[in-house]
């Protein structure tokens, strides 16, 4: 059988099993659903919209981007471009009390990749009136 047909069948798992929960709500008065990839990080997206309906956030994003290494074209296949290196933060925000942009990433549990990534994203970006923030169990 072909992997599309068993995904319909038995439904698409998320990699450490947890569910991918669904976000139903209004922002901006506009009705939207949001998916994410932990019952975590959909609790601290709400937490977020709390904090920026008080006042002690503004101008919250989902799913930034922030570009590690360009992309560039390969030496030996002049035809090949390499694809460019991103590290995506689950969410991102100004605060108001720390007077900084904030890079805000939700983790159950920190994968190897991730801590390569997270650091080079804070190397890189250090400059800039950016923290990169870590939040989920245990880190709060």
């Amino acid at each position: 059988m072909k992997s599309s047909m068993l995904q319909k069948m038995f439904g698409k798992r998320s990699k450490y099993g947890n569910e991918r929960p669904t976000w139903n709500g209004k922002i901006e008065g506009e009705v939207c659903s949001l998916k994410f990839d932990s019952k975590g990080e959909m609790g601290r997206w709400d937490e977020l919209l709390l904090l920026e309906k008080a006042g002690v956030i503004q101008s919250l994003e989902r799913q930034k981007k922030y570009v590690l290494q360009e992309r560039f074209r390969d030496i030996y296949n002049e035809n090949k471009w390499i694809a460019a290196e991103v590290y995506k933060s689950d969410f991102y925000y100004f605060s108001n009390q720390d007077d900084r942009w904030v890079a805000e990433d939700f983790k159950g549990v920190g994968t190897s990749l991730f801590r390569s990534k997270w650091k080079r994203a804070k190397f890189q970006y250090q400059n800039e009136n950016l923290e990169f923030r870590l939040s989920g169990y245990g880190r709060e």
